[in-house]
């Protein structure tokens, strides 16, 4: 879990367990989720990196 943007990085950074929830900072906490309600199955180490390049 990345938070707090800085311009060298983010401020917080985590492990978190797929059941956490990640309530958001600055958002109602209704939009929180858990990393095993997102469809990732199809991703795979590299994905960000090829998006960026297309």
């Amino acid at each position: 879990m990345h938070r707090d943007p800085a311009p060298d990085g983010y401020r917080s950074v985590r492990v978190s367990s797929p059941q956490e929830a990640v309530i958001p900072t600055f958002a109602p906490p209704v939009f929180a989720i858990t990393t095993a309600e997102l469809d990732l199955s199809g991703w795979t180490e590299g994905d960000d990196a090829a998006a960026a390049e297309a």
